[in-house]
């Protein structure tokens, strides 16, 4: 028993390292062995080990370049963009989307379709498995290659489980999304909350690079918030810690679809908002917004408001 222990111990620590050294390597390559050894504070020979075993798995490569340096140049490593495949979905109320990276979160390919008000619950899951496959099935190469999903769900998401928990402009309740498509494509599958996404989208790759801790704000059909504290995403006990659009700022507001009355999203959503135009404009307000649906207000979206940053006359 002590010996099965110690041996998944050292397993979890492998896979803690390798993780390390390749969040060093996409950071921050090229880079030597010692280079890596250096920023990661591993040891030599441990650097080494993985390195070799990421190599003969074609997640690195090497190459000889290595800039501003005096004398002979070394082998340096890089992410290899050829070396696995995942897809990112994201699942919402209006549309569904999907997107296929390289292993250096290069977008390979993209694809957006416009979920329809009539789509039940199961019709949104086959049209969203649906894009899944098309963005593993391009070539032999990706599909031998794939290395998991990602799914942004806009709602309460049980991480461990992978279930949505609740998704109130969905209208989705305890649905197991992590199961549903790993058996569909025997692929690791990762859900979260679309927000929390976001946020740790803009950590790694975007706005926020540079911090640790920021809070991440998400509008699209609903509003919601992605909370990063000391570079790990921040859910709170019971995972509602950036479901900033549920919080009661009127209780003798609007109804949400939440159920309550007076949510932020009421009053600053996107729905909210296009409400407010709406009204604006059929009371007499002018904007530009009109001709852009062709005095078709029903058609008005809040991308349109967005794109043109409206004012009224």
């Amino acid at each position: 028993m002590v010996q099965r222990k110690q041996t998944a111990d050292q397993s979890t620590v492998r896979r803690h390292n390798t993780v390390i050294v390749l969040d060093v390597v996409r950071r921050f390559s090229p880079l030597s062995r010692a280079e890596i050894a250096a920023r990661t504070g591993l040891n030599r020979s441990t650097v080494s080990s993985i390195v070799q075993s990421l190599l003969n798995r074609r997640f690195l490569i090497e190459t000889d370049y290595q800039e501003d340096r005096i004398g002979r140049p070394g082998l340096s490593l890089t992410l290899n963009p050829q070396g696995g495949f995942a897809v990112g979905l994201e699942i919402n109320v209006d549309s569904i989307s999907a997107v296929l990276v390289d292993l250096t979160a290069h977008i390979v390919d993209r694809v957006e379709i416009e979920a329809q008000p009539n789509w039940s619950q199961a019709d949104t899951l086959r049209e969203a498995s649906q894009l899944v496959d098309t963005m593993l099935h391009q070539g032999q190469h990706i599909s031998e290659h794939s290395l998991g999903i990602g799914i942004g769900l806009p709602g309460i998401v049980d991480t461990n489980s992978g279930v949505l928990v609740f998704a109130p402009n969905l209208g989705w309740r305890d649905v197991n999304i992590q199961e549903y498509f790993k058996e569909k494509f025997h692929i690791p599958v990762y859900v979260e909350n679309e927000a929390n996404c976001g946020a740790y989208g803009e950590y790694r790759f975007g706005a926020a690079r540079e911090t640790n801790s920021f809070l991440f704000l998400s509008g699209g059909v609903g509003l919601g918030g992605g909370v990063m504290i000391d570079g790990a995403l921040y859910r709170g006990s019971q995972g509602y810690a950036g479901e900033f659009g549920h919080m009661v700022i009127d209780r003798g507001g609007a109804l949400c679809n939440c159920g309550r009355r007076g949510c932020w999203e009421t009053a600053v959503g996107p729905r909210a908002v296009l409400d407010n135009v709406q009204k604006r404009i059929q009371s007499g307000a002018v904007s530009a917004l009109s001709e852009m649906v062709n005095n078709n207000l029903a058609a008005l979206k809040f991308s349109h408001a967005c794109s043109m940053n409206t004012s009224y006359r």
